[in-house]
């Protein structure tokens, strides 16, 4: 049975609109889709409620909208860099798509194998670590925030950024932080690369231990906290 739209809504600064019926209904569209349905024209006479009677719609074609432009949606996210299944659920989210809609999506995307959560670590990994010398541990906050599962991220940091490559990033970092700390005493120098160290994301042990060989190295003495 076919669907008379009530209304469109269309939000100020945002790239979709809202096809609601009056059933209370809703199906979330972009330009292109909208042109598909033909209702471009009737879009345009109101600012949220159409002028005029819009032309009944079969739902099939409705949803297959929607799809269309969640599917577009999903690209243009990848576009802009590599997404979990987790972040591409939350980034879809954004915009009021059925969640039906959402999870066809995400199957229609990992199906293409454009989600892969081991390529996504490994470009966290290499694009921080790029960057500058970071800690482990900050290499790992970052892929849970980004959704990578806990194996996954612990696997890729041990293969990609093992111990002693940590360890020797953190000690570049600290000799070249001691140029900035000549003032202080020997215990207070370590004590600020430690916290320094611990900032950046490594952890608190590997830290005091590469405070105090930076210090001793540089020819200072002291302990970290």
């Amino acid at each position: 049975m076919a669907i008379r739209i009530a209304s469109v809504e269309r939000r100020r600064g945002r790239s979709w609109y809202r096809l609601m019926a009056a059933s209370q209904e809703a199906w979330v569209v972009d330009q292109e889709a909208l042109e598909s349905l033909g209702l471009t024209a009737w879009a345009s006479q109101g600012a949220g409620k159409a002028a005029s009677e819009p032309p009944e719609i079969e739902p099939p074609l409705l949803e297959e909208a929607e799809r269309a432009t969640a599917r577009r949606r999903a690209i243009r996210l990848l576009g802009q860099r590599a997404r979990s299944e987790l972040e591409m659920r939350r980034l879809l989210g954004a915009w009021p798509f059925r969640p039906d809609t959402i999870e066809d999506t995400v199957r229609w995307v990992r199906a293409l194998g454009y989600l892969d959560d081991t390529a996504l670590a490994h470009d966290v990994v290499d694009l921080r670590v790029g960057r500058g010398a970071v800690g482990r541990k900050a290499l790992l906050l970052e892929m849970e925030r980004r959704g990578i599962d806990e194996s996954v991220a612990l696997r890729v940091v041990a293969e990609k950024y093992p111990r002693e490559r940590e360890q020797e990033a953190a000690l570049r970092l600290a000799m070249r932080q001691l140029a900035h700390l000549q003032r202080l005493a020997p215990a207070q120098r370590a004590a600020r690369l430690w916290g320094y160290l611990v900032r950046r994301g490594f952890d608190e042990e590997l830290a005091r231990e590469v405070a105090v060989r930076a210090a001793h190295e540089s020819g200072t003495a002291g302990d970290a906290t």
